[in-house]
């Protein structure tokens, strides 16, 4: 099992057909290189970044770090992942109900929460902000 999957950028296109749909199902997407370019730096860049799959649901992955790295490190990393996830959701951070911080062993740890809108009303209430009037 690999970690990574690299393609030349011009051939990637082809690669679904090629593959089959079992290995997309995996999440093991290719990701670009562009080979015309300098490949030591282009292979450098592929193999430190992380990458994030949108698809159609409403949970991504994305992995911020490994156990070798330091404290700094990761933090790093999680404040970077972070900020850069919520630019690639639709609406940003308005959009964003939880984001958590989970290993392969431990349980998820919430870095943020949000209730969806309309979750604050009271039920036969009035809403913040408006008055109570009888009829």
């Amino acid at each position: 099992s690999f970690d990574l999957f690299l393609a030349d950028d011009r051939v990637l296109p082809l690669l679904p057909k090629l593959l089959g749909k079992q290995f997309f199902r995996s999440k093991k997407i290719p990701s670009s290189v562009d080979m015309r370019r300098d490949l030591k730096v282009q292979l450098e860049a592929a193999v430190s970044s992380t990458y994030i799959h949108l698809g159609t649901g409403n949970v991504f992955a994305v992995k911020v770090g490994r156990v070798n790295f330091r404290a700094k490190q990761l933090t790093d990393n999680i404040l970077s992942a972070v900020d850069r996830t919520v630019e690639l959701c639709p609406g940003g951070i308005a959009n964003v109900q939880s984001i958590h911080l989970k290993s392969a062993t431990s349980v998820a740890l919430p870095l943020y929460n949000s209730l969806p809108k309309g979750s604050l009303s009271r039920k036969g209430g009035s809403e913040e902000g408006e008055d109570d009037q009888e009829e």
